[in-house]
């Protein structure tokens, strides 16, 4: 072998192995952006009988599906595997109740089957397409959506407009005021991105950034661009990827350090753990940055011990969680595959009771995808997906799953294209991370600079 083969960048050892199997799609961030705007989104309009975004998300899907050949990437579906054999046991308890909504299961099969291929669609482009092109996409991507951010800013209310009209209904237009009204007093008007939400923005820009943070190797122009995201959106589901941040912080930690002499050497234990620190103190500031008001709120007293002074997190995470406590069903066995109801009706009483309120039967909080998941799932459930995954991927397998609910705990969407698309791109970048880390591994010193 000789030397420039040793300096082969970890990328094209990549595709050299693959050989000519996988063709990566060069519209592939392009296709996700898309997508992302029109799957990653608040479930308001229905075709079917189906949200449409999960209608929307199975065109898609196809097209993806045909781009990798219908070869989709192990660890995902090993994942998905894990995934459904949790749910067997409740959904076998909940059929004898009578307590599964059949329309709501096969949404949630196409979004895991959307998830998978995402997932690979993703992953092949990250995997096999040349560093410099995956930079030059990103860069582009990084353009135009900071353009379209300085453009919503200065016309924000148009933009307000615009987003409820095409993402709920044109009777929803009289509402636009107060919608306008929150915007701008909590956050002083953060960029949607022609998103339903500005958070669904934050989530998918943020997923985005990990990966050309990842796929560059942390390159100078990467880490700006996150930064300048960050900054913009605002928004705690910018942190979606805080799985794959804290990889890629690792990694730069661990990184071996040339020394001339192309022997490797790696940083000193008190040096990693510096940087690990200030990695850690960075994303802690630029939470506080994006969410000061929000945590100012939450800190405040509620008319209940266990509540905020901030209803979104109330009704998103504090009081859905209850149910583990003293819901009126145990949770040894789990709720099934459709635990919306029961878990929406306790989180309606607990929220009339903690604001002493008269809401409506029709209404809805947006619980955490993660509550519903681990509550249709029971303990016992989430225990079989915990050792599937260990015995068909070890400890990574583990990671993978622990990644997802972490992800997943701010976000709304249980079983739909809003929290099953962005997980399917945050597991590839994950996957994409530990194959960059076992090829640096196992290629010759020399390679390694």
């Amino acid at each position: 072998m000789n030397a420039q083969t040793l300096r082969m960048p970890v990328r094209n050892a990549q595709m050299a192995r693959a050989g000519t199997h996988y063709r990566p799609d060069p519209m592939t961030l392009w296709v996700l952006a898309i997508m992302a705007v029109f799957t990653i989104s608040t479930p308001a309009v229905e075709v079917l009988g189906l949200p449409r975004i999960t209608v929307v998300s199975a065109g898609f899907t196809l097209y993806m599906l045909f781009r990798i050949r219908g070869r989709l990437n192990p660890d995902l579906m090993c994942f998905v595997f894990a995934y459904v054999a949790a749910f067997v046991p409740s959904t076998i308890a909940a059929s004898f109740a009578g307590d599964v909504r059949i329309v709501s299961v096969a949404q949630g099969v196409v979004g895991l089957v959307t998830l998978m291929v995402i997932g690979t669609y993703f992953l092949n482009w990250l995997r096999f397409t040349p560093q410099k092109k995956i930079a030059f996409q990103f860069r582009l991507l990084v353009r135009f959506f900071l353009a379209l951010t300085i453009i919503e800013i200065a016309f924000f209310q148009y933009f307000v407009n615009i987003r409820t009209y095409l993402y709920r209904n044109s009777d929803a237009l009289a509402d636009v005021g107060s919608l306008l009204s929150r915007e701008l007093t909590v956050y002083g008007g953060r960029p949607s991105g022609l998103f339903s939400e500005p958070s669904h923005f934050a989530r998918y820009i943020g997923l985005m950034m990990i990966a050309y943070i990842s796929a560059t190797k942390r390159s100078v122009p990467s880490l700006w661009a996150s930064g300048a995201f960050m900054l913009a959106t605002r928004s705690v589901s910018f942190f979606f990827a805080i799985p794959a941040m804290f990889i890629e912080a690792r990694q730069a930690a661990l990184a071996d350090t040339a020394a001339g002499t192309g022997k490797r050497r790696k940083s000193p234990i008190p040096l990693r753990i510096v940087g690990v620190g200030i990695v850690a103190s960075l994303a802690l500031a630029g939470i506080y940055y994006t969410q000061s008001d929000r945590i100012n709120a939450a800190l405040g007293t509620g008319s209940n011990s266990a509540v905020t002074g901030d209803n979104s997190l109330n009704e998103r995470i504090v009081l859905p969680a209850g149910y583990f406590v003293d819901g009126p069903k145990s949770l040894l066995i789990g709720l099934g595959p459709t635990p919306q109801d029961e878990m929406q009706e306790y989180t309606l009483f607990a929220t009339r009771s903690a604001y002493h309120s008269r809401l409506s039967s029709d209404y809805k909080s947006a619980v955490s995808a993660t509550i519903f998941t681990l509550g249709g799932m029971g303990y016992t459930g989430i225990a079989i997906m915990l050792v599937i995954m260990f015995q068909l991927r070890g400890r990574f397998g583990v990671g993978l799953v622990f990644a997802y609910f972490i992800s997943n705990t701010f976000s709304s969407g249980y079983h739909s294209a809003t929290s099953l698309v962005p997980s399917g791109l945050l597991l590839s970048i994950l996957i994409f991370q530990k194959g960059n880390v076992a090829v640096r591994r196992r290629m010759p010193r020399q390679a390694v600079r």
